[in-house]
């Protein structure tokens, strides 16, 4: 039997789940203010423990690694490091979108050839999104888009799309197409990380503990102070 520990922290959500292969053993989440720095370790000890295991039994840590929030992804991602590091275990690294669309389709229903657009609020009116089969194959590149009224114009003549992610309130408001699906009660979380996690530790996609780094997506970037002297 594996155990694996599964960390969400890509939104406001911080998630985490453990899995005794694709058995939910345990799930604690919250999207509380600074969540991430205040509960995830905390989370992880308490799942642990509602487990009866310790952190010498996990078999690997799969990480949700963006796009996202900037300080999220750090604080998921060091954690997970952090703990494959120490335990020399695996780390799987899955994209935020993927696990959306993953939630998108054990959430609700639809036909075959339907496709998934995973959307994360980036402010303003752009999103970080990508797009799915139900299968899971991305059809377009992660990336950043401004929603306005010709948003997936094309894509929608052709194809139903289920819109899903944080970024959905927006593109309701200004996307009038009735192939387009919306599903804003549809919540990310580390519970749709393991069969992509499973199906990346069975094809050995595992990642370089020292190397892996957040998919920002974008550039940080940083506003110089105003001086007041």
């Amino acid at each position: 039997m594996k155990y694996i520990l599964c960390i969400e922290t890509a939104t406001s959500l911080c998630s985490v789940s453990l899995f005794a292969d694709r058995k939910l053993l345990s799930l604690r989440e919250t999207t509380e203010p600074n969540a991430h720095s205040q509960y995830l370790s905390v989370f992880i000890q308490k799942i642990l423990c509602e487990a009866g295991i310790g952190s010498n039994d996990l078999s690997a840590v799969a990480v949700s690694n963006g796009p996202g929030s900037y300080t999220g992804l750090r604080i998921g991602l060091s954690m997970a490091k952090g703990l494959c590091f120490g335990l020399n275990i695996p780390l799987v690294v899955v994209p935020t979108t993927e696990i959306l669309a993953r939630a998108c389709v054990a959430e609700s229903s639809g036909a075959d050839n339907d496709l998934i657009c995973a959307m994360i609020d980036a402010r303003r009116m752009e999103v970080y999104h990508g797009i799915y089969t139900r299968q899971f194959q991305l059809l377009y590149p992660i990336e950043p888009h401004i929603l306005t009224s010709d948003s997936y114009h094309d894509i929608l003549t052709e194809n139903r799309v289920h819109f899903v992610g944080d970024g959905v309130p927006k593109a309701s408001k200004v996307i009038q197409n009735p192939n387009a699906l919306f599903h804003p009660q549809i919540k990310i979380s580390s519970r749709y990380i393991i069969e992509a996690a499973i199906i990346k530790l069975t094809n050995n996609e595992t990642s370089n503990i020292a190397y892996e780094s957040p998919f920002y997506l974008k550039e940080f970037l940083t506003k110089p102070c105003k001086s007041f002297f």
